[in-house]
């Protein structure tokens, strides 16, 4: 294994920065270029949630048969959906089911970590009480 010198190493993070400013810099002329984008007419017709743009286009999100139907959660999906069309429905789902799993892992290692604390602190408390239970017997003695 080839270790690399401290100067590559800044070298490399130098280069990683100056990339990563550009791409930055791109991506916010990429936005000025965009012609402001607005609502023309929004439609809520249970459980669909319709939009009309200024540009000309409409987007419909429906609500899911196991979900309450909400205008604002409707309207939200639907600007979501014009903007990140690749990120509604099924992916957007596994976004967040893979979101709710690394929460649910965070809350049993930060449980876990807290037993053992307590579990220490405890067990801590006990040698300390046994150490002094057998040190004032042995002066008995």
């Amino acid at each position: 294994m080839d270790l690399i010198s401290r100067q590559e190493t800044i070298d490399a993070l130098a280069e990683w920065n100056d990339a990563a400013i550009n791409n930055r810099i791109n991506n916010l002329a990429t936005m000025a270029e965009l012609k402001p984008l607005a609502f023309r007419r929004v439609i809520f017709n249970q459980p669909a949630t319709i939009v009309f743009w200024s540009d000309g286009t409409k987007t419909v999100v429906k609500c899911a048969e196991f979900d309450d139907w909400n205008p604002e959660k409707g309207l939200a999906m639907a600007v979501m959906k014009k903007f990140l069309p690749t990120l509604h429905g099924k992916a957007l789902r596994a976004l967040i089911s893979e979101a709710e799993e690394n929460e649910i892992d965070r809350r049993i290692k930060r449980g876990w970590r807290e037993i053992s604390a307590l579990e220490k602190k405890y067990c801590d408390e006990d040698v300390a009480a046994t150490e002094v239970a057998w040190n004032s017997s042995q002066k008995e003695k």
